[in-house]
């Protein structure tokens, strides 16, 4: 039987257990697979996995306090530019016409999602998972990207494990996982080299990881 729950967190609390599982992946496949819970609904076993681990996510949650709300600004920034991509001429029109080409982007995108609100929402609700899908795609690149640097260790690390069989990028997300303070510092020094890499500022649906080059690896 394939588990094909949603993989997108639609409120706050599910977003904190993601982000948490997110961050102890190999400990919780491990737990899912000790369990048998491979069939469930995602986030039925993500909850199952923080009450289990309920002292470690209430300090989780303190600490990441604010990450939800950083998230949501993200998201709405995201979809505001993306909306005004997709009526750039009527847009460009409407920045020349109230005289905003001084003003910051985001905030001009956000005047034009506000002066067309109702389509906007329709808009957003259409396509509400687009932002999330892109940090997916953008996550799974500098995952791969940082591996990629560090070749010989990231293979040993591999053999190691014994994590030969599995999904590359699952492989990945351990191996950044297990060198966090690195990684972080790799993901500030490189922010924008995935909207380099697909040819936008922000606004994308991301592209396919699957087809991404993964011949290094052995």
């Amino acid at each position: 039987m394939t588990n094909d729950s949603r993989h997108h967190a639609e409120t706050k609390d599910e977003y904190y257990m993601l982000d948490y599982v997110k961050d102890h992946k190999s400990d919780y496949d491990y737990y899912v697979k000790q369990h048998h819970y491979e069939n469930n609904d995602y986030f039925t076993t993500y909850s199952y996995y923080c009450n289990e681990h309920k002292n470690d996510y209430d300090k989780y949650l303190v600490d990441h306090k604010n990450d939800y709300d950083h998230y949501i600004t993200a998201k709405d920034q995201y979809n505001s530019e993306s909306y005004t991509q997709d009526h750039k001429s009527d847009y460009d029109y409407y920045v020349k016409q109230h005289k905003y080409e001084g003003n910051d982007e985001y905030t001009n995108c956000t005047y034009y999602c506000n002066e067309h609100k109702q389509d906007y929402d329709k808009y957003a609700k259409d396509h509400k998972n687009d932002y999330d899908n892109y940090s997916t795609t953008k996550n799974e690149y500098n995952a791969q990207n940082y591996a990629q640097e560090h070749k010989n260790d990231f293979d040993y690390y591999v053999k190691q494990h014994k994590y030969e069989g599995q999904d590359p990028y699952t492989n990945f997300t351990y191996y950044s996982n297990d060198h966090k303070q690195d990684y972080d510092k790799y993901l500030t020094d490189h922010k924008n080299d995935y909207d380099q890499y697909v040819g936008h500022n922000t606004a994308t649906t991301g592209t396919d990881m699957t087809h991404h080059d993964t011949s290094w690896i052995v």
